[in-house]
């Protein structure tokens, strides 16, 4: 039974395992837990939820593909291509408290 879970949710990838997360900390079993993590996923219910999840498999593919920091710059010129000021970035990243501990991504915004 554990082995049919841990190869369904490699199946999802990233997506499911997020889902699978959020349904094991939800407190609820079977398709209360299930819609709760989907609600909790995303904005505007199950469906932002499933919209969320079809993102984060988005994301999870391009940086497995490019690596986070080459993801991460290219988002960054992105916004600052759309007007976002450097500044708003470099504050978005100290609220954040990224996992990563070294200033690997502020430089990547300075140098945008």
């Amino acid at each position: 039974m554990l082995e049919r879970l841990v190869t369904a949710l490699i199946g999802l990838g990233v997506p499911g395992f997020a889902l699978f997360i959020l349904a094991t900390y939800s407190g609820l079993t079977g398709a209360a837990a299930i819609t709760t993590a989907l609600v909790a996923l995303g904005p505007g219910g199950m469906v932002g939820g499933l919209v969320t999840a079809g993102i984060l498999a988005l994301i999870a593919a391009a940086v497995t593909a490019n690596g986070l920091p080459q993801v991460f710059a290219a988002v960054v010129r992105g916004y600052l291509n759309n007007g976002t000021p450097k500044d708003d970035l470099l504050g978005a990243l100290k609220k954040i408290k990224l996992f990563v501990t070294d200033d690997t991504y502020n430089r990547l915004v300075q140098q945008a």
